[in-house]
C-alpha cells in the first residue's frame, strides 16, 4: 500500500516534502563543516537558517499530526456513541 500512495497528489507531496527536509539537513550539514574549518562565522548563520527551516517543517508536521489524531478521536468516539445509542434503542 506504500508504495501505491506515490501515485496520488498527496502522496508526490508527501514524498517531495521529506526528499525537500533531506536536502535541507544535507546542505546544512555541509554548510557547518566548511564554516566549521574556514571559521567563517557568515556561513554558520547560514546552516542555521537551513536547520531552521527544517525543525519548522517538523514543526508543522507534528501539528498536524496531533490534530489529525484528536480528529480521528472525535470521529471514533461519535461512532461508538452512534452504535450504542442505536443498542440501547433496540436497533
Amino acid at each position: 500500500m506504500g508504495a501505491l500512495s506515490i501515485f496520488s497528489i498527496w502522496g508526490i507531496i508527501w514524498a517531495w516534502l521529506l526528499i525537500w527536509q533531506g536536502i535541507l539537513l544535507f546542505q546544512g550539514a555541509g554548510a557547518i563543516e566548511a564554516a566549521f574549518n574556514a571559521e567563517d562565522e557568515a556561513q554558520l548563520t547560514s546552516a542555521f537558517a537551513k536547520l531552521k527551516t527544517f525543525f519548522t517543517l517538523e514543526g508543522v508536521y507534528f501539528i498536524i499530526l496531533v490534530a489529525f489524531t484528536i480528529l480521528s478521536f472525535f470521529i471514533f468516539g461519535a461512532a461508538m456513541l452512534a452504535m450504542v445509542g442505536g443498542a440501547a434503542a433496540g436497533g
